[in-house]
């Protein structure tokens, strides 16, 4: 229902991770999104996010070449792209029509076509979603005007926009911590920008 304390005209959208991922395809079919905010947004395929989030956790391990289950992972992943595991078959626990869902979204294309501001927020210590992610939705705005694209990356921040001393692992997300100052201004200011 409608809300009095609202204006239906200055709602923004958030998305972070997966949400992120499909904020821009979200917002193309609501017109009335005053902004988009990304925030550590997956750009690419979700099989091949999983799998470099995998092999990663192997590396941290101290293993110099993959484990069965990782290879076991990346043929399914193969075949699953071929066509040769059917819908109903499982990848990791979850069906295979769920990843086939993400691969067939045109995320970064939805974003290049909205209309309103995009904010994109990525960590550097991010260990799930990766600058590469972060450089693909800025390269999508790059046409646009500057007012309606705005990129910031923290260096110090993780996945949960948490500062971070040292390597990130993930282990981190274990022991409670806010998400930073940093990037709550950021989301802040450029918000008011926009009511501007």
């Amino acid at each position: 229902g409608k809300q009095k304390e609202v204006d239906p005209k200055q709602v923004f959208l958030l998305g972070h991770s997966l949400g992120g991922q499909v904020a821009p395809l979200i917002a193309a079919r609501s017109p009335n999104v005053a902004g988009v905010i990304l925030l550590a947004a997956s750009a690419r395929p979700l099989d091949e996010m999983i799998l470099e989030q995998t092999e990663f956790q192997a590396k941290l391990a101290g293993l110099t070449e993959d484990p069965p289950q990782i290879k076991k992972f990346r043929e399914d992943v193969a075949k699953m792209r071929s066509g040769e595991l059917a819908d109903t078959e499982t990848l990791l626990g979850v069906p295979v029509s769920y990843w086939r869902e993400f691969r067939s979204l045109h995320e970064l294309d939805a974003l290049k076509k909205l209309t309103v501001p995009v904010l994109v927020l990525q960590g550097g210590k991010d260990v799930q979603v990766r600058e590469t992610d972060y450089r693909l939705w800025m390269k999508a705005l790059a046409d646009k005007p500057p007012a309606l694209q705005e990129g910031n990356f923290f260096p110090s921040l993780n996945h949960l926009f948490q500062s971070v001393e040292g390597e990130a692992t993930g282990a981190e997300y274990a022991k409670p911590a806010p998400v930073a100052g940093m990037a709550i201004d950021a989301i802040a200011e450029w918000i008011k920008k926009q009511k501007q």
